[in-house]
């Protein structure tokens, strides 16, 4: 029973971080316009955008819980890169420059398709050459884990933590947020990594009261921020969002704020007494589904986006039922696709499954 109420508490936050990552990018091209910003509309992107910012944060640390606890061996380690990150990145990164050339009509350069892989992925892919350096570092970071004393052990994951704070501040204050690739993306998210390995041997139970009131404390700061730097810009001096960054500050990921709300919500749920999930099999059947899609629809949605946006929601002048038509198209042709995909061998393999 124990085992299952585990597994299904990891697969929760597997949902919660996947569908979170997919919903920024739904909500973005309505909280990212200052013209809109005190609308109805705008407020429930921007409050939805400041739950969802957690999104990456939780995956990494899921995946440090998992990881730097298994057995594996350098050369399981390798394999698990290749299969389940490096083909998926090759193969969605290219193809994604495709449709970003020909049916988007930004025109085509092979160039940049080895120069995208180099800086981590287009559009979101980013964030598999994250993991995929986590997990090569893995065998390092576990034998630390395992052979270090428990107290430095926590000291290496305060000072990971915090350097990933003043590195991150750094480059938001020099305008170097712009800067970074594939082979260095990882280092801002390795104390979430470290965390997540040593949360699974510890023996931490946090009033989960006080875990709440925490993450609502940020979650509104979060909100706040956002709606004051939006108001900023009106007048050219937001804080801390340089001209051309993808978001301001208290938005990224390694920010303080959302740190706080990221081990919150982590540690909240991995707590959590899930026995009438457990004991519903249906219930249980319904979270392993979408657990099992949620990597292949991060990988599909951006195709789905698009595709809806150029094909029909393009002449949708109400922004209520446009966000309404983006949420279900978006999740409901993603997990379809991914669903099929799935179920062919070989092919399966782009979505990191190993046949």
């Amino acid at each position: 029973m124990e085992n299952k109420q585990y597994l299904i508490n990891a697969d929760i936050i597997r949902i919660m971080a996947i569908f979170g990552a997919i919903g920024i990018h739904i909500v973005f091209p309505f909280y990212g316009r200052w013209d809109y910003i005190g609308g109805k509309i705008w407020w429930i992107s921007d409050i939805w955008n400041a739950f969802a910012r957690t999104s990456i944060p939780l995956f990494i640390i899921l995946s440090g819980y998992f990881i730097l606890n298994n057995q594996d061996s350098i050369t399981r380690t390798w394999q698990r890169v290749i299969g389940r990150i490096l083909i998926p990145l090759v193969f969605w990164s290219g193809l994604y420059l495709l449709w970003d050339g020909l049916y988007l009509k930004h025109g085509l350069n092979w160039q940049d398709f080895f120069l995208c892989i180099f800086r981590g992925g287009l559009f979101h892919y980013y964030f598999l050459g994250i993991i995929a350096s986590l997990y090569i570092l893995s065998p390092i970071l576990r034998f630390i884990l395992n052979q270090a004393p428990i107290k430095l052990n926590n000291y290496l994951i305060v000072i990971s933590l915090a350097g990933s704070l003043l590195l991150n501040f750094y480059l938001y204050l020099t305008y170097k947020v712009f800067d970074g690739n594939i082979f260095l993306y990882w280092i801002m998210f390795v104390g979430y990594f470290l965390a997540g390995g040593l949360y699974r041997r510890s023996n931490l139970k946090v009033n989960p009261k006080s875990l709440s009131l925490v993450f609502i404390i940020y979650w509104i700061f979060t909100s706040l921020a956002g709606w004051i730097n939006l108001n900023l810009i009106q007048y050219k001096t937001p804080i801390l969002f340089p001209a051309g960054s993808i978001s301001p500050y208290f938005d990224h990921y390694v920010s303080p704020n959302i740190m706080i709300m990221s081990f919150c919500l982590f540690i909240f749920i991995m707590q959590a007494n899930l026995g009438k999930i457990v004991n519903n099999r249906k219930l249980i059947s319904l979270v392993k589904l979408l657990a099992s899609a949620s990597f292949g629809m991060y990988l599909i949605h951006p195709f789905i986006m698009d595709f809806m946006y150029m094909k029909f929601f393009i002449v949708v002048e109400s922004l209520p039922l446009l966000l309404i038509l983006k949420i279900v198209t978006t999740y409901l042709f993603s997990f379809i696709i991914t669903i099929i995909l799935l179920k062919i061998p070989k092919l399966n393999a782009v979505l990191g499954i190993k046949n």
